[in-house]
């Protein structure tokens, strides 16, 4: 909660498989007893000071034919990682699964999974400390974005019909509660944040401590936009960017309002600027 205690990963000569440590940012030392992983490819993400979940491709039984994580485990500080508990198991044919953290900045936080079951297609999981699993019901194509007040933001790259009549397009973003969907599994309403144009894609997607940002493509054109929720509806608003260059947003965080945009041209060289998305 301090955010004092990081996951480091050490990869040897740049390679894949890699070892993670975790490492006390006051003392600036690695944590003696603390977490640390075989040498393996795949990932750990914070639950809790004391609980992380992993996923490694340490060996055939946890690895899928493509070399990546096949199972999601949780492991409590103190104990051998042999000891951890497993939570979710993928196929040997996926790509990978992968376990993260989604946390907004209302202070709302879901431990979610990643199914890679080809490299298009995804199925998505909420990992709740107890009870299943969940999967999200969502299109096969489509990525989560962010978490904001506790709507999870995500994009189509397929359209979606989700019957009587409900359909949503291509490239579409949309929105729903979460904390809704964690109590009941289901999906209730969901909310349109952004359709691009025929000449319009969006860029990238941040969450910050007040506002959601977007960066749009509009024409080949970067512009960047803030989204805000009341409840039912996103409403946006354009920031004031330079003109007719390329846009890239970055550096985005739930606990802050700063961004960062790096804007470049054809007579234009790499500039970086710094977004204060409350000024």
């Amino acid at each position: 909660p301090d955010y004092t205690r990081c996951i480091i990963t050490l990869s040897d000569g740049g390679q894949d498989a890699s070892v993670r440590r975790e490492f006390d940012l006051e003392s600036r030392s690695f944590v003696e007893d603390g977490f640390v992983s075989p040498e393996a490819k795949g990932g750990m993400s914070w639950v809790d000071q004391d609980t992380v979940l992993y996923g490694f491709a340490t060996d055939e039984e946890n690895s899928t034919t493509s070399g990546y994580p096949v199972a999601v485990y949780r492991w409590e500080r103190g104990t051998p990682i042999e000891a951890a508990t497993e939570v979710l198991r993928g196929d040997r044919e996926d790509v990978g699964l992968f376990a993260f953290r989604a946390e907004d900045n209302a202070g709302n936080v879901y431990m979610m999974a990643s199914e890679a079951d080809t490299f298009f297609e995804t199925t998505w999981w909420y990992l709740p400390n107890e009870g299943e699993p969940l999967s999200l019901p969502i299109p096969a194509r489509s990525s989560l974005t962010g978490l904001y007040n506790n709507q999870l933001l995500f994009t189509l790259e397929e359209d979606w019909d989700r019957g009587e009549g409900e359909t949503f397009p291509q490239g579409a973003l949309l929105s729903f509660d979460m904390g809704s969907f964690a109590e009941s599994g289901e999906i209730g309403d969901v909310a349109t944040v952004f359709v691009p144009g025929d000449r319009q894609s969006i860029g990238s997607v941040g969450v910050s401590g007040g506002t959601v940002l977007i960066q749009i493509d509009d024409n080949v054109t970067g512009q960047l936009w803030r989204f805000d929720f009341d409840g039912s509806e996103w409403s946006s608003t354009r920031i004031e960017t330079p003109e007719n260059l390329t846009l890239g947003l970055f550096g985005t965080s739930p606990h802050h309002d700063l961004a960062f945009l790096n804007a470049e041209g054809f007579l234009t060289p790499d500039s970086l600027y710094v977004v204060d998305a409350e000024a």
